[in-house]
C-alpha cells in the first residue's frame, strides 16, 4: 500500500484506511442486527425445552458465508510489487474522493441512527 501513496502522505492514507475499517465494524454490527429478523432466534425460541435453534443456525452460516466471501476478491490483488506499481496513477478527477466520502459519512450516520433506534425502540428491527 505504501507504494500507491504519493510520497510523504502515508500517514493519511493510513489515517484513511483506518477510518474505513472502524466505519465498517459499525456498519456490520448494525446490518448483522437487522438479519435477526430473517428467522426466529428470539430467547423464548431458544428457551424451549429441546431449544429450536433451527433459525440460529441458518443465521450463523449465512453471516459466516457474507464474512468469508472477501476470500473471492483474493484473485485481484496485485501479483506483486511491480504489478501494484503499475497501479500507480495520479489523477485529476475528484469523483472518487466525493464517492468515499459519501460511502463513509452514508456508513457512519446509519450506524449512529440505527444505535439510537435500537436504544429507543429495542424491537425496531424485528429482534425480540
Amino acid at each position: 500500500m505504501v507504494h500507491l501513496c504519493p510520497p510523504g502522505s502515508e500517514g493519511a492514507a493510513y489515517a484513511m484506511f483506518t477510518t474505513v475499517n472502524n466505519a465498517a465494524g459499525s456498519l456490520a454490527g448494525t446490518v448483522s442486527t437487522m438479519f435477526l429478523g430473517i428467522w426466529d432466534v428470539s430467547s423464548e425460541r431458544l428457551k424451549l425445552r429441546p431449544p429450536d435453534v433451527s433459525g440460529l443456525w441458518k443465521l450463523s452460516l449465512l453471516t459466516t458465508v457474507i464474512q468469508t466471501a472477501g476470500i473471492l476478491f483474493v484473485p485481484m490483488l496485485p501479483a506483486g510489487k511491480d504489478e501494484l506499481q503499475g497501479l500507480n496513477f495520479q489523477s485529476k478527477s475528484k469523483i472518487g474522493g466525493v464517492i468515499f466520502v459519501f460511502v463513509l459519512t452514508a456508513s457512519v450516520l446509519w450506524a449512529i441512527v440505527t444505535a439510537v433506534l435500537n436504544v429507543l425502540f429495542p424491537t425496531w428491527s424485528g429482534a425480540s
